[in-house]
């Protein structure tokens, strides 16, 4: 994730059993940008199926990608995936 994934998440408050429970849910964005560091066969059709439904800004995932720090070659990967997606 990237370092301020929290500053797009949502949160809920839930009591549970008679205490409260924080409910933490990532941007679409910032999950894709997890899933771009494994990108398994699992999540490059995550990442496909995302795409399909929604516009994505992709400039704002690879930036949100490259905060992470990750290898060249896993940003060659990312990029290339992006490339291969229909616009």
């Amino acid at each position: 994730m990237p370092p301020d994934w929290l500053d797009h998440a949502e949160t809920m408050n839930s009591d549970v059993y008679e205490r409260t429970a924080v409910v933490v849910c990532p941007s679409i964005e910032d999950v894709i940008v997890a899933k771009l560091h494994r990108l398994a066969e699992k999540d490059v059709t995550f990442i496909k199926a995302c795409a399909e439904a929604r516009p994505m800004d992709r400039v704002r995932i690879l930036d949100r990608f490259r905060a992470t720090g990750p290898d060249l070659l896993l940003i060659v990967r990312a990029e290339s995936l992006f490339a291969s997606l229909a616009p």
